[in-house]
């Protein structure tokens, strides 16, 4: 609870705050200046939060005192209403899971467990050490928002009192244990992702006071945490500078329990019917507003006396319904302050202060560009900027302005910059908020098809520079327990298989994860590095210029990291050629000695290829394929390395989906079963054959992962040849136009997707009521045939898509058209020596196969066609089959058993490979080999430090020699 104080006994004095004239006198940080203070790391915690308080406190340089004085109280609020062994966690996510018995039982136990800590723990909460702490931070950080609202951000004499109650804070927090002054704050969006200032809380606060002008009425402004620490305390300043008298202020986190003095604080504020204000970032689907208004009303708070005063954008989705009758103070996003600095007049100013002094700023010109229109983000505009030097000359540059933050949030970006020149465009500085760089040509932007050696050398070196310049003493994102990090994200996905009972598994996983991703050298990373974030110099040029090179290290994806071969992954994952990803490997450890191990590599990538937000349901088909492809890579790298594809041998002809590759983890993949089938066909020397309807690019993708001699696309439509990199494709001309027109029409179709990967298949979907792909319905169906009736053209219908093809081809066409390009006879009777597929499709191809098999999850289709139906389904079919062909299990023989590998590698793989088949007891054994491979990660200090067991990585690089010189 924030303290009335000397500040409240001000309040009828003070004047309503007005914000400093941009690039004026004392614009320095209040206005949105460049602030002194320049920290390149944002994630500190409240120990150094409190040594930079008391510096800044006694340099004057208010606004970025206050921001710290408020960091530092949101991190002690957070101590005090932390979750008792994560069991409001726990139980929150068993009711989510599912409505089973058990499911209650367990939540139902976790909340009375969670609730008996609480009440033991909060008996002596208001007269602990840490909540004597917390009433020092919050009272200081309402002091010094008085003074930013004041005006008095910065320049202003020194306050010898301010300093004394920070060192005093210091002090207080030294007594502490350790955990608590370690953990890294949580920050704020509203003032690092977004451009809210002062004085647009100033100007919702005005909007309060129009409507509820009555002074004598109680306020408490309650602030939802995070941004809510920062923002409860400049609401309440600005109320009283407007000129209320009783105004008071507190923080929430919504499902977080009440502290015994919040109970009587809200108990007061009801008595005095006070108006509520609730302020929080600006709301993205309105949750946290519904929740803390909840609770507010559960605590005995008026629904009448809530104003939710908030900033919206025009992305912003309505409020819903629920808050229908609730009263809103809601600041569109155009009448942001920021605008004002982004005038023309303004911006002159503001390069005019920044440049050099032997250039003069003639004339200003704003370009009609916009980077994100109505995006929940920073603003960015471009300007044409009209300079003139000392002789005379004239010139003219392209100057992009994009927001920064709000004081030492929006100087991080100059703390990177300055280190990193020689790699950046050049980098102006920061005034009144907004970060000024020169704009870079769109057509000397890298495509995604790069692959020159030059570029990738130019790439390692920025990274290398980076990590140089950059380095931070501890990787502080390892500390992060119970918050988002990069390692937890991790952890929650591999976790997945375990359905609603996975948040039990989440300690365990996201420890095992922390540990894979250690890095011993940790430094400020990019968190951009995608290749459509690097420009060449010139057209000529193989020097490299980067952009947003401060804007993914603290984004509000919160997958927090501190490894440089995150950014190296991140431009991995964004290239389409496997040449520039392999040339990056080999020039970083060449560069810097270290060796990049598989599973770092691997997941990075994921991560990167998710949009940083892994842990979500995966409904992008084409993520879905990217994301795939990296899994192949890292299967075959590790299982299948040490073979090349054989020239000759007897063919067997595998499915895709199914049957060699499964979804457990919502991305297609061949798991551990799937990978080792083909390594011992390869080593008995068969020749695999990728037979799909997949599109022409993935099956080539597929053929040079697996290695396989070749691969049959899109239901015949085409066939691939993996020695020569050939495709070729067998339909007609005629076929061809029939199809073409057949996917302009569906095109046109309402509700119909067409998924153009596919050039010579049509796949359509549609997308249900959750936004998941489906198969089309009937109708559908008929209506796209009705144009092509009767010229030979088939639908096949899939679960979560419909594709169409040509009657003439089907997989045993491609089969025999590959089998000629293979050299192979198909007269002979034995020339296919197996295939094994799961749906009708693939019945052309088993008809061929001297040995055709189904898995367990064949449709009825090839039930009824008479094929053997193995015992196991998906992968564990094709070990099956794979079994039967050689007489032996796969793996099972010196020949064919697995390559020695690391334990992180092996551990990896395990993690990656649940079973896709609903059996109980192959389920069971999945998770028993995953939790035990993690404990023993965890109890093995080899294994913690990636030091294991030396075996093949990347290239044949030894993996076992993780963060050593090569």
């Amino acid at each position: 609870m924030g303290s009335r104080g000397a500040a409240a006994a001000r309040s009828e004095s003070r004047p309503l705050w007005r914000p400093p004239e941009l690039g004026g006198p004392g614009s320095g940080t209040s206005g949105g200046g460049e602030s002194p203070l320049r920290l390149p790391n944002l994630l500190n915690d409240a120990g150094t939060l409190a040594e930079l308080l008391v510096g800044e406190a006694g340099s004057a340089a208010w606004l970025d005192a206050f921001l710290l004085a408020a960091g530092l109280d949101q991190s002690l609020e957070d101590a005090l209403h932390s979750d008792p062994a994560a069991l409001g966690r726990i139980a929150a996510r068993l009711r989510d899971g599912g409505a089973g018995p058990a499911a209650r039982g367990a939540a139902a136990a976790a909340e009375s467990a969670r609730a008996g800590l609480w009440a033991v723990r909060t008996r002596r909460a208001g007269a602990s050490r840490l909540a004597r702490c917390h009433r020092l931070a919050a009272e200081l950080a309402a002091d010094l928002a008085d003074l930013v609202v004041g005006g008095e951000a910065a320049g202003e004499q020194p306050r010898p009192d301010l300093q004394e109650r920070a060192a005093r804070l210091r002090q207080e927090l030294d007594r502490l244990p350790r955990t608590l002054k370690t953990t890294p704050l949580r920050l704020p969006s509203a003032f690092l992702h977004l451009d809210t200032g002062p004085e647009d809380l100033q100007s919702i606060i005005a909007e309060v006071a129009e409507r509820w002008p009555d002074r004598d009425r109680s306020v408490v402004v309650v602030g939802v945490r995070t941004a809510g620490s920062y923002l409860a305390p400049l609401g309440a300043a600005c109320l009283r500078a407007a000129g209320r008298r009783d105004v008071r202020h507190l923080t929430v986190r919504p499902g977080q329990r009440w502290l015994p003095a919040e109970r009587r604080a809200l108990a007061e504020a009801t008595a005095e019917d006070a108006l509520v204000l609730i302020m929080d970032d600006p709301p993205k689907t309105w949750a946290t507003v519904v929740r803390t208004a909840r609770a507010l009303m559960a605590q005995g708070i008026r629904r009448t006396s809530i104003v939710a005063a908030l900033q919206t954008f025009p992305a912003t989705a309505p409020p819903p319904t629920s808050l229908a009758a609730l009263s809103m103070v809601l600041m569109p996003a155009e009448r942001q302050h920021i605008h004002e600095a982004l005038r023309p007049q303004a911006v002159k100013a503001a390069l005019q202060d920044l440049l050099d002094g032997d250039e003069v700023v003639r004339g200003v010109t704003r370009l009609p560009f916009d980077p994100h229109p109505g995006a929940r983000a920073h603003v960015g505009a471009l300007f044409e900027v009209r300079l003139s030097t000392d002789a005379g000359r004239p010139k003219n540059r392209l100057v992009y302005a994009q927001g920064a933050g709000l004081g030492y949030f929006g100087s991080q970006a100059l703390a990177v910059s300055q280190r990193l020149e020689p790699f950046l465009p050049r980098v102006y500085g920061v005034r009144n908020r907004l970060l000024f760089r020169d704009w870079l040509p769109e057509e000397l932007r890298l495509g995604l098809g790069e692959r020159s050696d030059a570029v990738a050398r130019a790439i390692v070196d920025y990274v290398s520079a980076r990590a140089r310049a950059l380095p931070v003493g501890v990787d502080v994102s390892q500390r992060l327990r119970a918050r988002p990090s990069l390692w937890r994200a991790v952890g929650r996905f591999l976790a997945q298989p375990f359905g609603r009972f996975q948040v039990m598994c989440w300690p365990l996983f996201e420890a095992g994860t922390r540990n894979l991703l250690q890095v011993s050298r940790p430094s400020v990373v990019d968190g951009r590095t995608g290749l459509a974030n690097w420009f060449r110099q010139g057209p000529e040029v193989q020097t490299l210029r980067k952009i947003g090179f401060a804007d993914g290290a603290f984004s509000a994806f919160d997958t927090y990291c501190y490894d440089p071969v995150f950014d190296l992954a991140g431009v991995a994952a964004s290239s389409e050629r496997e040449e520039l990803r392999e040339s990056l490997l080999r020039l970083y450890t060449a560069q810097t000695g270290m060796v990049v191990e598989p599973e770092r590599w691997l997941l990075y990538q994921l991560v990167h290829l998710s949009g940083h937000d892994i842990e979500a349901e995966l409904r992008d088909p084409e993520m879905e394929r990217r994301m795939s492809g990296r899994l192949q890579r890292y299967f075959s790298e590790l299982l299948l390395a040490d073979f090349r594809g054989a020239s000759r041998g007897m063919l067997c002809g595998i499915d895709v989906d199914g049957v060699l590759e499964s979804t457990p983890l919502g991305i297609t993949a061949p798991g551990l079963q799937g990978t080792r089938a083909l390594r011992a066909l390869h080593a008995h020397g068969y020749r695999p054959l990728i037979v799909s309807g997949r599109s022409l690019g993935e099956v080539r993708e597929r053929c040079q992962n697996y290695r396989a001699a070749g691969g049959v696309a899109e239901y015949g439509a085409a066939i691939y040849v993996t020695a020569e990199d050939r495709p070729i494709e067998l339909v007609t001309r005629a076929e061809r136009r029939l199809l073409d027109s057949l996917r302009s029409s569906m095109e046109s179709l309402p509700g119909v997707v067409v998924d153009r990967a596919y050039d010579l298949a049509v796949r359509a979907y549609r997308l249900d009521s959750g936004g998941w792909r489906r198969g089309l319905r009937e109708e559908q169906v008929e209506a796209a045939l009705a144009g092509v009736e009767g010229t030979g053209i088939r639908a096949i219908r899939g679960h979560a898509q419909t594709d169409f093809m040509a009657d003439r081809l089907t997989k045993a066409t491609g089969l025999e058209a590959l089998a000629d390009q293979l050299g192979v006879e198909t007269e002979e009777p034995a020339w296919l020596a197996m295939a094994i597929g799961d749906t009708a499709s693939d019945l052309p191809m088993l008809r061929l196969a001297r040995l055709a098999f189904a898995p367990a999850n064949a449709d009825a289709g090839v039930r009824e066609a008479g094929i053997t139906v193995l015992k196991n389904a998906f992968q564990g079919g094709l070990t099956e089959a794979t079994a039967r062909l050689l007489g032996h299990r796969p793996g099972s023989c010196p020949a064919c058993r697995d390559p020695a590998l690391p334990d992180r590698s092996r551990l990896l793989l395990t993690l990656l490979s649940p079973p896709a088949q609903p059996s109980l007891p192959a389920k069971a054994g999945w998770a028993a080999r995953a939790l035990l491979g993690l404990g023993l990660q965890l109890w093995n200090p080899l294994a913690r430090t990636g030091r294991g067991p030396a075996g093949a990585g990347l290239g044949g690089v030894d993996s076992g020699r993780s963060e050593q010189r090569a």
